[in-house]
């Protein structure tokens, strides 16, 4: 009987294996996805701060980039689903909302490209949560994207959703998957950074972006001192949407502060690209959240989920050569 428990327990992690860090690999420069989402901030407030200023400098800055609508949990949903779903969903906004429809998840585990989504605070005891109890102050479902999928909301899927401390063990242990998301908590991502940050300022404010700033200068300076990591991953960091929402009568979205860190001679460092595929020409070449979605899926090869990913305009042409 313990022969066959062992064989058994076996059997499983194989096929989990098998399922979650499977063999396929990128065709590009990159052999791994890393993206950070920050909340609520526009491009030039956010360039005036020390931090992030440096960061830009270690890579390249693309400034016609959007984000997608308002508020911010829409932003999170379209990144991984190619669409905010308000037409079977509603207008959620930034209320729970329980998604059915694939999302990148289904493109990565059909094409076995391992993942995980780290979430600063998440109660692993309790990953579905719809509110944010007094023990979890910190963590905000709405800024985890990947739990509004009701197909991610049960193992095995469930099991890769995980709070963000598992992060230094994969790399301490050269585990981290082939895509990663991270979602800093309602402080360090410059939402609701502590007293006295904590009251917002018409316009934006110094205040919480530079709470942000300090905190992704040790966050990526952490990253950086595992090489092995670094020397083959594209780090994104990206905002959900602009803090100005509207600007003389119209809506806007953007632009947000989005930047790509990448091995040496890979992605250029202290590079502000505004760039526009063939065939586009400005003020029309535009990035957003879709863009993002479908540079992965080109990396990885997955297709597409045949949404707003299909038709959005890509920025490889940072990396590609002539």
């Amino acid at each position: 009987m313990n022969r066959l428990k062992i064989t058994v327990g076996v059997l499983f992690f194989l096929i989990q294996s098998a399922i979650c860090f499977g063999q396929s690999k990128p065709a590009g420069p990159f052999k791994r996805v890393f993206v950070i989402m920050l909340e609520n901030e526009d491009l030039d407030m956010v360039m005036k701060d020390v931090n992030f200023k440096r960061i830009a400098d270690s890579g390249t800055l693309i400034t016609n980039y959007d984000g997608v609508t308002h508020p911010s949990q829409p932003n999170y949903i379209a990144t991984i689903g190619g669409d905010i779903f308000y037409k079977t969903n509603g207008n959620y906004g930034d209320g729970t909302v329980n998604i059915n429809a694939t999302n990148l998840v289904d493109l990565l585990q059909a094409k076995k490209v391992s993942w995980k989504a780290y979430m600063e605070d998440l109660p692993e005891n309790n990953k579905t949560v719809s509110s944010y109890p007094a023990q979890t102050p910190l963590y905000f479902r709405k800024h985890n994207p990947f739990i509004s999928y009701i197909n991610n909301q049960q193992p095995p899927r469930l099991n890769y959703i995980v709070n963000a401390k598992r992060l230094s063990t994969d790399l301490a242990q050269n585990t981290v998957p082939s895509f990663c998301w991270y979602s800093p908590n309602i402080q360090n991502d410059g939402h609701t950074p502590p007293p006295p940050c904590n009251q917002r300022i018409a316009g934006g404010d110094t205040c919480h972006i530079g709470y942000a700033g300090r905190w992704l200068k040790g966050f990526i300076g952490m990253l950086q001192s595992y090489p092995s990591f670094t020397d083959s991953t594209l780090i994104v960091i990206t905002f959900d949407e602009s803090w100005t929402q509207s600007k003389g009568g119209k809506n806007v979205v953007g632009p947000i502060y989005t930047l790509l860190m990448g091995p040496a001679g890979v992605i250029p460092k202290g590079l502000q690209y505004a760039g526009c595929p063939t065939g586009k020409t400005k003020p029309l070449c535009r990035y957003d959240h879709y863009s993002l979605l479908a540079v992965i899926e080109n990396i990885f090869g997955l297709g597409s989920l045949g949404r707003n990913d299909k038709t959005a305009l890509t920025f490889e042409a940072i990396w590609k050569k002539k």
